[in-house]
């Protein structure tokens, strides 16, 4: 760290000084030991949720997925035993035994065992929720839980690393709560579980909020849920972790969500995940008839779910794959696409805006259902174009399509290297689209292309990103832009520039018309070329000069001076967490200073 902070103090300036040091002292104690604890067996060995008496049947659409298989990061693995093991990770078929090893003593980043995600994507209790929904299957949801515990005692192997984890697990047996009415009756051996958890949360919980991101959303969640909780079943340190977690909700909402709704991460998934967390805190607080969040939280999360329903297909329910994607949907109710955020956005506008889709789907109605909401009767607004100023995004509708342009406003810490990305989207289809995550601990190279520039539909510089990677998640040397947008006898103008540390200069204006998008990328300032790149959809695509062709569409390239090189090349896609595909790429070259022009028609 003390390396990176000399090359570029600025960033580290910018990221705080409390948060430095809280993340300083936390590597700290983790070095000397403080975090080692004894295992400590479970001391509740009973049933940790009771079979409904059903007096009549619930009809609603619920989570089949869990039924036969096992669903990871929102694609299905085959079940080849009746409980699977907690520490095999299914997608690179290994396994990490360290039941014997304190969380503290274990490495997040191992090169032997691969992404420690896949490891921890079945202790996230996913399967909680559907196995809750249904009756007979409550016998299966008690043998799981148990199974888990025996193969996980606090606070040792890979599954007790994370606070966030630990949160999520607890957030999600707080739904199945819900689900099965056992809010204010709950069993010892779930109370004892949920108290377990809330130990090993409040233990790091500092570190969460240095994050500035999901993970003290998470954290605090699971305090204020969990400790009304046990405060609710007579156990008096409840209260001080719900005390403390509704002041980190609270506190988090202010600092991290900015007055046009933006979330620190800047990534569509992750703004889910945290109206989900909210929206779950919500529904908690009102089946415990707790006292109410501020207003000016209900306000900052009218904002952001306004975001989120500004930024998704309202067709099919999916949105552009910018920012980070780590898998993660808090909320699995039915059998909506892990790609569908239109139950989440419901959700959250039902709670804070008071107002429901005008088509609601019935994914989105069940979603509200099986959490005890109403769907409001009044009908959010029209979606619209719109400039998220604040975060870095703006977005144009048109009748047949819609234009997302990225622009840097790093507030916060940058997750990818993608200013001045264009995802165009023409009858619902992403014909021009961001590469996605892929993996965090993939191998260098692969890390490398999915965080850069290299896998977003902008300009590269001399084979190297826009900004500098000081460590594996933070970027150096933050970018900084001018932003218009205004219509021009009904074609909308986009444009924005920047110029970068080693003074390379980018200039792009997009056009969108109703049946066309046209855009001009003036460049200078660097060294050997610059490489404009459009990452294609599926099709059968050729070049012939400088036009780029298929049966889907077509891209005519212009330039002010010689375009040295004008061919498809190979990428990559990851619309899902480990997965990846190829696709097809069109890489534009320039040598020397001068503009492009691509007029893209599809």
């Amino acid at each position: 760290m003390l390396k990176s902070f000399f090359s570029d103090p600025l960033t580290f300036l910018k990221l705080g000084f409390v948060s430095i040091l809280q993340v300083l002292l936390y590597r700290c104690k983790l070095k000397v030991g403080y975090y080692r604890r004894d295992a400590k067996k479970w001391e509740e060995s009973g049933i940790f949720f009771r079979k409904p008496k059903v007096t009549k049947e619930r009809v609603l659409i619920r989570n089949t997925g869990w039924d036969q298989a096992v669903v990871l990061f929102g694609r299905h693995f085959d079940l080849e035993q009746d409980i699977p093991d907690w520490h095999f990770n299914m997608v690179t078929k290994s396994q990490f035994n360290s039941q014997q090893t304190p969380w503290c003593d274990i490495s997040d980043f191992d090169k032997t065992r691969g992404d420690i995600k896949s490891f921890w994507e079945l202790s996230r209790f996913e399967w909680v929720i559907p196995f809750s929904q249904r009756p007979e299957y409550v016998e299966r949801l008690n043998c799981w839980l148990k199974d888990w515990c025996q193969h996980n005692f606090p606070y040792n192997g890979v599954n007790w690393k994370c606070g966030q984890e630990a949160s999520i697990r607890v957030l999600r047996l707080a739904t199945a709560a819900i689900i099965l009415d056992q809010v204010s009756t709950p069993e010892p051996a779930l109370i004892e579980l949920v108290k377990v958890h809330l130990e090993r949360i409040a233990m790091t919980v500092d570190y969460a909020l240095a994050q500035n991101n999901n993970h003290g959303v998470s954290e605090g969640a699971a305090l204020y849920i969990g400790g009304s909780w046990l405060e609710s079943q007579g156990d008096s340190k409840g209260a001080d972790w719900c005390r403390v977690g509704k002041k980190i909700l609270e506190n988090r909402a202010k600092k991290l969500l900015a007055a046009d709704g933006s979330f620190s991460q800047y990534s569509v998934v992750y703004h889910r995940l945290v109206l989900d967390t909210y929206a779950l805190a919500e529904c908690w607080r009102m089946h415990l008839n707790l006292l109410c969040f501020s207003e000016k939280l209900y306000r900052k999360l009218c904002v952001a779910v306004n975001w989120l329903y500004q930024l998704t297909d309202l067709t099919y329910g999916d949105a552009p794959n910018v920012g980070a994607n780590d898998g993660t949907n808090l909320l699995p109710l039915t059998d909506a696409s892990y790609r569908d955020f239109r139950p989440s956005i419901q959700l959250s506008m039902a709670l804070f805006a008071k107002c429901r889709f005008e088509k609601e789907t019935e994914c989105s109605k069940a979603h509200l259902d099986w959490l005890g909401v109403c769907s409001p009767k009044k009908t959010c607004t029209p979606q619209e174009s719109f400039i998220f100023d604040k975060g870095g995004f703006a977005g144009v509708r048109k009748e047949h399509s819609f234009l997302l342009f990225r622009f840097p406003r790093f507030h916060f810490r940058p997750g990818q290297a993608d200013a001045l990305h264009l995802d165009y989207w023409v009858n619902s289809k992403n014909v021009l689209m961001d590469a996605g995550t892929y993996s965090y601990n993939a191998q260098s190279s692969l890390y490398e292309y999915f965080n850069g520039t290299k896998s977003h539909n902008t300009v590269q510089f001399d084979d190297r990103d826009q900004m500098p990677l000081l460590s594996r998640f933070l970027f150096g040397h933050w970018l900084s832009s001018h932003f218009s947008m205004k219509d021009i006898n009904g074609v909308t103008r986009l444009e924005a520039e920047y110029r970068d540390y080693k003074h390379a200069f980018h200039h792009r204006v997009a056009d969108l018309h109703e049946t066309k998008l046209v855009v001009t990328d003036t460049v200078s300032g660097f060294a050997k070329k610059a490489v404009l790149r459009w990452r294609l959809p599926e099709g059968n695509w050729s070049v012939s000069g400088t036009k780029c062709f298929s049966e889907v569409g077509e891209i005519q390239i212009t330039s002010s001076n010689l375009i040295s090189r004008c061919e498809i090349v190979q990428g990559w896609c990851s619309l899902f967490y480990l997965e990846r595909k190829k696709i097809f790429v069109l890489e534009v070259e320039l040598v020397s200073a001068g503009s492009i022009t691509s007029e893209i028609v599809f």
